[in-house]
């Protein structure tokens, strides 16, 4: 070996020393946690530069919140310490292979590479089985599910009723409201107002999309503000819901984002908003607020979901019902999910929101069920690191008896 190559290896050790040593970090706060009874065995650090930002562990229990797994608690502190949401020059270790919500969570921070210890497989012998959650969320998917141009029927899934198309015509124009729509305005154009039209190129970003999906549905650009924005998709049955009711709901989400363009809270400009509903009586109404916390994983289900548990004072949400502006992204559908709510009703898909400047949540699902692997296809990840040390966490957790949430 010359003195050129031992160098080379030399390098190679040290960074394969330092993988290591950062994943231990991430299963050390792992078992802290299980020894806590915060939550599940899991364990999270994000890194920059070789130097841990943040660290973390699962505390769905001791903070009463579904959507604190130990990765979106990882995100969020490393968010907060770096005051942005953009974390493309970090990485993050994680003990085990992330479920959907925290795999949408690593997609939107944009983390340039990602490192597990155990896989899926190894958490499901332990009762954490995520196959349940990406069955549900790929039979959920409205934009997924079917090919578009197709009336997809409400299902009655084990675990989530979903209805959309709910006061469609409403969140319709809600999306070409250039007051509350600021991605629309600045992606596809007003010619009225002499803003720049750049529809021509997004539509065919979108049309690239859908033909690699096999869609059958409509492929021009966006639609201007005087034209339908719902498509064959959203023209589905909406048996079982009350109407009434419902509007009711919706003028509650309307008045959430104009009062927050008012006040500066909404500074996406952007017309998601979710709410929390039990017993007929509102528990929880949220905007998206990704920019304004420099959160990435502020999505307004995912703030909604966290602004009831905190009111309920539990991290299992079964017997409420959320009413949302659009459909939830991944790691929102998963948030979703996780926090055991019954039923979800939403007005447009992620079809009509990527028509409308947001493609991003689109892309993230066709990433996800496009590929067999999800995990090498979709982000850059890297497996099996100080795996020893991540599998030790589980067993302590199955020794004292952990309780699966």
């Amino acid at each position: 070996m010359t003195s050129q190559e031992a160098q080379q290896q030399e390098e190679v050790d040290r960074e394969e020393l330092a993988r290591d040593c950062f994943m231990e970090a991430a299963a050390a706060s792992a078992m802290a946690g299980v020894a806590l009874k915060h939550g599940g065995p899991f364990g999270a650090c994000v890194v920059r530069n070789g130097v841990i930002i943040s660290c973390a562990h699962n505390t769905v229990l001791s903070d009463r919140d579904p959507t604190c797994h130990a990765e979106m608690n990882a995100i969020r502190d490393a968010c907060k310490a770096l005051d942005t949401h953009d974390l493309s020059d970090c990485e993050l270790f994680t003990t085990c292979e992330p479920c959907p919500q925290c795999l949408g969570a690593i997609q939107w921070s944009r983390l340039k590479k990602t490192y597990t210890g155990v896989d899926r497989f190894t958490a499901a012998e332990f009762g954490f089985d995520d196959k349940v959650f990406y069955d549900e969320i790929s039979a959920q998917s409205g934009h997924w599910a079917v090919k578009l141009g197709q009336t997809m029927p409400n299902v009655q899934p084990s675990m989530l009723n979903v209805y959309f198309g709910v006061e469609m015509d409403r969140v319709s124009k809600l999306l070409v409201d250039l007051d509350l729509n600021k991605t629309y305005r600045r992606r596809v154009g007003h010619k009225e107002l002499g803003f720049h039209d750049s529809g021509e190129r997004f539509g065919k970003d979108i049309i690239g999309i859908r033909a690699r999906e096999g869609s059958d549905d409509d492929v021009s650009p966006p639609p201007s503000e005087d034209s339908s924005t719902a498509s064959a998709e959203e023209n589905s049955p909406r048996d079982g819901v009350d109407n009434k009711e419902a509007s009711k709901y919706f003028d509650i989400l309307e008045d959430a984002l104009r009062e927050a363009v008012r006040n500066g809270e909404n500074k996406e400009r952007e017309v998601f908003a979710s709410c929390v509903v039990k017993d007929g009586q509102v528990i929880s109404v949220a905007v998206n607020q990704v920019l304004k916390r420099r959160d990435c994983t502020a999505t307004s289900e995912v703030l909604a979901i966290r602004k009831a548990t905190r009111k309920l004072k539990t991290h299992d949400l079964h017997g409420c019902q959320m009413y949302s502006t659009m459909e939830p992204c991944l790691m929102s559908l998963g948030a979703v999910l996780w926090s055991r709510i019954d039923s979800l009703y939403y007005g447009l898909s992620q079809h009509a929101a990527a028509r409308h400047g947001f493609e991003e949540g689109l892309l993230h699902y066709r990433e996800v069920f496009s590929h067999p692997d999800t995990m090498k296809e979709v982000i850059n990840v890297e497996p099996g690191i100080a795996s020893e040390a991540c599998s030790n966490v589980f067993k302590r957790w199955q020794k004292v008896n952990g309780i699966i949430y």
